[in-house]
C-alpha cells in the first residue's frame, strides 16, 4: 500500500482500462469519460461523464489510494467539493459511504474490488496521457477546420445576442465597461468585478475623481474594498504608508458609496499578477486613458476599423503598462501569495524595475474576441449600421488566436492534428464552443464533428 501513490491511482482511472463497476450504494456505475486533469480547487479531475444506473451525470472526480482520506483531508467540510459526483479509491478503509460538504451522500467506487494483485508498477503499465484524440475527430481532415471556422461565428453570433439583450436594459458605454470588468477578473472574479461596475457605475466614477487616475484609483479599489485599511493589514505598516495618498482620496470622495468587502474576492492561490487590485489598477487606466465617453468612442474607432492591421491596433488599445501604478503598486517577482505583497513602494525616482505590465497582449486579445468584437457587433444592429458590422466580422476572422488555456490545450489533444499556433481566433472559439456544448457532456451524436465526418465518409 504504501509503494502505490495517487498519482498510480488517478493513471488507473485515467487509463479507462475500468469503466464498469458498481459504487458502495449499490449503483451500475459506467464510465463514459473520466474527465481531465482538474486545475482548480475541490476535484482531481473535473468535467468527467459517467452514467449512474443508465442516467448521465457530468461532474468532478476525486482520487484517493484509500477511501477513508476523503475525511481526513476535511473534503467533507470544503464547499468547494460539491460539484464531485464519484468519489474513487483503490482500497477501502474506514466506514463508507461519505458525505459532501451540503450534506448529500457521495458514493464511492473501491478500484480494488475490480483488480488481482494490485502493484505500483501494474498501475503504472496502465498510466495513459491524459487526453484521448476523439475518435470522430479527424484532425487531418478539411471538415475540421471548416466546423471549427462555423462553430467559432457561432460562439460570436451567441455573445452578441447577450450584448443585445444587456443594451435594452442600459446606456452602451455602461454595458462595454461592465463586459471589461468581468473579463478583467478571470474565472475567479467574474462577479465581484461585475458587481463593483454595478455598485460604480461610469457617470459615478467620473462624477468623482474626474480626470484624475489617482482618484479613479482610490475610488475603484475603495469601492472594491481592497485598500489595506479594509483587508485589515495593519502588521505591514510600510504597505499601509505606500496607501497614505489612495486611502486619503478615497475617505475624501468616498461619501454614500457603498463599498464592498474584501470577503467578496477571491484572494488565496491567485497569481500576483492577476491579483483583482492589479486587474481594478488595469481599469483605472483603460478609464483614464478613453475617458467617460471616449471608452466607447475610442473603442468603437478601434472595433470598426479596416485592414489587416485593425486586430494589432484594436488589442493594443487594450493593453496597459502601469507605468505610474508601479509607485503605488509593488511588483512581485516571486511566486508568493501574500496580499501584503500586493502594495508596496511608490517612489519612482528610487525605482529600478521596469513598468508593471497589468494589460498584456494575450490579455488584451481576450477582451477584444470576447468582449468587444461581439459587443459591437450588438451594437451595430441595433444602429442598422452595417459598414461596423462587417468591419468587426473581418476583425473577429483575422484576429490571431489567443494564448493557450487549459482548454485549449485539452482540445488540441482532443482533435490530433489542430494545434492551437496554426489557429486564428475564430476557430479557436469554435474548439471552445464545441467543449462547452458537445464534448464536455460527450455529446458525440450531435456534434458537428462526428456530423461531418459522417457525412464525408457517406
Amino acid at each position: 500500500m504504501d509503494k502505490i501513490s495517487e498519482k498510480n491511482v488517478a493513471g488507473l482511472w485515467m487509463s479507462g482500462k475500468l469503466a464498469n463497476f458498481s459504487d458502495d450504494l449499490g449503483n451500475s456505475i459506467e464510465v463514459i469519460c473520466p474527465g481531465r486533469v482538474s486545475t482548480r480547487p475541490g476535484c482531481d479531475f473535473q468535467d468527467a461523464v459517467i452514467r449512474v444506473n443508465r442516467q448521465k451525470v457530468v461532474g468532478d472526480i476525486e482520487v484517493h489510494v484509500t477511501s477513508d482520506l476523503w475525511l481526513k483531508h476535511g473534503h467533507h467540510k470544503d464547499p468547494a467539493c460539491n460539484g464531485v459526483i464519484l468519489h474513487v479509491a483503490l482500497w477501502q478503509k474506514g466506514g463508507l459511504p461519505v458525505k459532501l460538504q451540503d450534506g448529500r451522500i457521495l458514493p464511492t467506487v473501491i478500484l480494488g474490488q475490480h483488480i488481482i494483485n494490485v502493484y505500483g508498477a501494474t498501475l503504472r503499465r496502465w498510466e495513459t496521457r491524459a487526453v484521448r484524440p476523439c475518435l470522430h475527430g479527424g484532425g487531418h481532415s478539411r471538415w475540421t477546420g471548416t466546423v471549427l471556422l462555423i462553430e467559432g461565428l457561432r460562439r460570436l453570433e451567441e455573445r452578441a445576442a447577450e450584448y443585445a439583450e444587456a443594451l435594452k436594459a442600459d446606456e452602451a458605454a455602461q454595458v462595454l465597461y461592465k463586459g471589461i470588468c468581468r473579463a478583467l477578473g478571470y474565472a475567479r472574479n467574474k462577479a465581484p468585478l461585475e458587481a463593483l461596475a454595478d455598485r460604480l457605475p461610469l457617470p459615478v466614477i467620473f462624477q468623482l475623481a474626474g480626470n484624475s487616475l489617482l482618484r479613479k484609483q482610490a475610488v475603484l479599489l475603495g469601492a472594491a474594498g481592497l485598500l489595506p485599511s479594509q483587508r485589515e493589514m495593519i502588521n505591514d505598516r510600510e504597505s499601509m504608508d505606500n496607501a497614505e495618498e489612495l486611502e486619503s482620496e478615497w475617505r475624501r470622495l468616498s461619501g454614500s458609496i457603498l463599498s464592498g468587502r474584501a470577503s467578496d474576492w477571491s484572494l488565496t492561490m491567485v497569481r500576483p499578477v492577476n491579483h483583482p487590485v492589479r486587474r481594478i489598477a488595469a481599469l483605472s487606466y483603460l478609464l483614464q486613458r478613453y475617458g467617460e465617453n471616449g471608452l466607447l468612442t475610442g473603442l468603437r474607432r478601434l472595433a470598426g476599423n479596416a485592414g489587416a492591421g485593425a486586430a494589432k491596433s484594436l488589442t493594443e488599445g487594450l493593453q496597459v503598462n502601469g507605468a505610474c501604478f508601479e509607485e503605488r503598486v509593488q511588483k512581485c517577482h516571486c511566486e508568493e501569495r501574500s496580499d501584503e505583497a500586493i502594495f508596496g513602494h511608490w517612489n519612482s525616482a528610487q525605482s529600478t524595475q521596469a513598468p508593471t505590465v497589468l494589460i498584456g497582449r494575450g490579455r488584451a486579445g481576450e477582451i477584444a474576441i470576447n468582449v468587444v468584437l461581439p459587443f459591437f457587433t450588438a451594437l451595430a444592429r441595433r444602429n442598422k449600421d452595417t459598414r461596423l458590422e462587417n468591419r468587426v466580422l473581418s476583425t473577429y476572422l483575422q484576429h490571431p488566436a489567443s494564448p493557450a488555456n487549459e482548454l485549449t490545450r485539452y482540445m488540441s489533444g482532443v482533435l490530433s492534428g489542430r494545434r492551437d499556433g496554426k489557429l486564428n481566433a475564430c476557430r479557436q472559439q469554435g474548439m471552445i464552443r464545441l467543449y462547452q456544448r458537445y464534448c464536455r457532456v460527450k455529446d458525440c451524436e450531435c456534434c458537428p464533428v462526428c456530423i461531418s465526418q459522417k457525412q464525408a465518409r457517406a
